[in-house]
């Protein structure tokens, strides 16, 4: 027993215990809503269990069982009608405006999650599997919290209040309307584990479904220069059969358990009717008692049918909570506002240096970059970092922007100005404006492209950074200028353009510390070094680090950094040579 016990703990059970805890505590945070579901549940019980008695009451007055106005009977019973229809239309539009606020609610807090999560565990999950998990996931949950808890108290009043009406009349007739509940309950509970696994599968398939046409449309491009369309093609085939079968397979497992349930209920349904027709032929109840007996016992069965009904959306919400639970328990990046970095940007300062001492790094996959590697930059410097793909160029800006964290050394910024010296982390991110590798426009206008940035900058202020960007002239003539509409990923644009208006928008950031990751690859040789030059000197002389593979940039460089073998070293000027002409 005890064994049993353990496995029970360790196993479904025990997960599903851990889900249904995790929603319980957020819908603390709705308990107003929860409470107002209930009370509109219980008005709508009452109006029911009202209704029935009074039409008992209307058929036993005309068939002679009992006196009464029939009038007034009849008048009260149409008002409760009503009263329902008035109070359904009441709930109906509640329920919508509570559940799109919670929902929308779950999901800012989700993507608020993701968005402050460290880098690294973020990156485990596929995009597809991110935009499920916070989309579909999210919208159970959210369903979960506005639906299971108000069910559940609901139908168990509908079902006891009931069943004490029942039993006030006929205790008899009672207990056979309640024979199926043993049935039921034995066959959810033996069927929780199928339920758990049938859900598990159809929502880790909807991920990779989300995941293939995610992946496919941001590479339409791609995928038609390879002319892999076919092959595309087929894998969309692969993965639809996947979700053909998983849906099958779900639909035969309800419809087996849903007739199996249905068949009970109409064997009990057939033997409270054939009783109550008994009971009447004998002349123990009477006609406005056998309707109501009918009625309320197929309240009784519907409220017994929606409370098992929650065992598969019990298991359907908690397999969706843990989903979303692996977000929200991802590792938050410590962004707590730090003093001197909120000085160093007021004070307008540029003297800010990058020193990296005895540095040490490895991603969590256990691939090794970097290994008592030492660098520096200095304000009005262009300094450059170069090597093969996958040597750790972009590690290292990563690192200096906070993303990923060094198991060992010292990697700081220090502000000569002001006289502060901070470490990086996530909180000192704001002294850098990055330039990633790739397109990174969004669809709208340039302008609002450049205002993620800074939303309240003035047209003069865009001007300035697309000008010393080298954009400006190409932006003028377009039809509207800076506020062309661009399509998604800047369709539309040459790659070198898009560079020039992605470059802009850093330097709109107007931070003492420039980072730009191949973001000048598209660009000929004499506008790259004009273009570097005037961005180490806007608005004052700013650090600036680029990682290039063009040699001819490295002419235009104060220093050559090269990261090859977990190291980086230092080039001098033959050795910066010797790489130009090696390359």
């Amino acid at each position: 027993m005890n064994k049993l016990i353990q496995k029970i703990k360790n196993g479904t059970v025990a997960e599903i215990a851990k889900e249904l805890k995790w929603i319980f505590q957020l819908s603390k945070k709705y308990t107003w809503a929860i409470v107002w579901y209930v009370l509109l549940g219980l008005l709508g019980i009452g109006a029911t269990l009202c209704s029935s008695v009074i039409s008992k009451n209307i058929i036993d007055i005309v068939t002679g069982h009992q006196e009464g106005l029939i009038l007034l009977a009849a008048g009260t019973y149409i008002a409760m009608q009503l009263a329902k229809i008035v109070l359904n239309a009441i709930t109906g539009n509640i329920n919508t405006r509570v559940q799109l606020k919670v929902n929308q609610q779950i999901r800012a807090d989700i993507f608020g999650k993701i968005m402050n999560a460290c880098w690294e565990p973020v990156m485990g999950f596929h995009s597809g599997d991110l935009l499920t998990r916070s989309g579909r996931d999210a919208d159970t949950v959210a369903s979960s919290i506005l639906g299971w808890v108000p069910t559940f108290v609901v139908n168990l009043i509908q079902f006891v209040g009931t069943f004490l009406l029942i039993m006030y009349y006929d205790y008899t007739l009672a207990l056979i309307a309640l024979a199926s509940a043993p049935i039921t309950l034995f066959t959810s509970a033996f069927l929780t584990k199928k339920m758990r696994k049938h859900n598990e599968r159809m929502r880790v398939i909807a991920s990779d479904m989300t995941s293939f046409h995610a992946e496919a449309f941001n590479n339409v491009q791609s995928i038609k220069s390879f002319g892999v369309v076919d092959a595309y093609s087929k894998k969309l085939n692969e993965i639809q059969q996947q979700q053909k079968d998983a849906v099958l397979e779900h639909n035969k497992f309800s419809i087996l358990t849903s007739s199996f349930l249905s068949t009970v209920a109409v064997i009990i349904t057939a033997i409270t009717y054939f009783f109550c027709v008994f009971r009447l032929w004998k002349g123990h109840i009477t006609y406005g008692e056998m309707t109501m007996f009918l009625h309320l016992s197929a309240v009784l069965s519907g409220a017994f049918s929606a409370l098992v009904g929650l065992v598969p959306t019990t298991i359907s919400a908690a397999t969706a909570a843990g989903r979303v639970m692996a977000l929200t328990e991802l590792p938050a990046e410590d962004c707590e506002p730090l003093a001197e970095v909120n000085q160093t940007l007021s004070s307008g300062s540029c003297s800010v240096h990058i020193h990296a001492e005895d540095m040490e790094f490895s991603y969590v996959s256990g691939n090794t970059v970097f290994k008592h590697a030492e660098m520096e930059a200095e304000p009005g410097q262009i300094v450059a970092l170069v090597g093969e793909s996958g040597g750790g160029k972009t590690t290292m800006l990563r690192i200096l922007l906070g993303i990923v964290e060094v198991k060992k050394g010292k990697v700081y910024v220090c502000d000569t100005k002001n006289n502060t010296v901070m470490s990086v982390s996530p909180a000192t991110r704001r002294l850098f404006s990055y330039v990633p590798q790739g397109n990174t426009l969004f669809s709208g206008t340039i302008a609002e492209n450049l205002r993620i940035m800074k939303p309240d900058a003035t047209d003069a202020e865009l001007e300035e950074v697309l000008r010393t960007a080298y954009a400006l002239d190409f932006i003028n003539e377009l039809p509207q200028g800076m506020y062309t509409y661009l399509g998604e990923r800047g369709g539309g644009l040459s790659e070198g353009q898009v560079q020039r208006i992605s470059i802009a928008r850093a330097l709109l950031n107007n931070a003492p510390i420039l980072l730009f990751d191949e973001a000048t690859s598209a660009l000929d040789v004499k506008t790259e070094k004009a273009l570097l030059r005037n961005i180490s000197e806007f608005r004052g002389e700013r650090t600036c680090i680029v990682t290039t593979h063009r040699p001819s940039v490295l002419t235009a460089c104060h220093r050559v950094y090269r990261i090859s073998d977990e190291s980086i070293k230092l080039l001098n000027q033959k050795e910066i040579q010797e790489f130009i002409m090696d390359s």
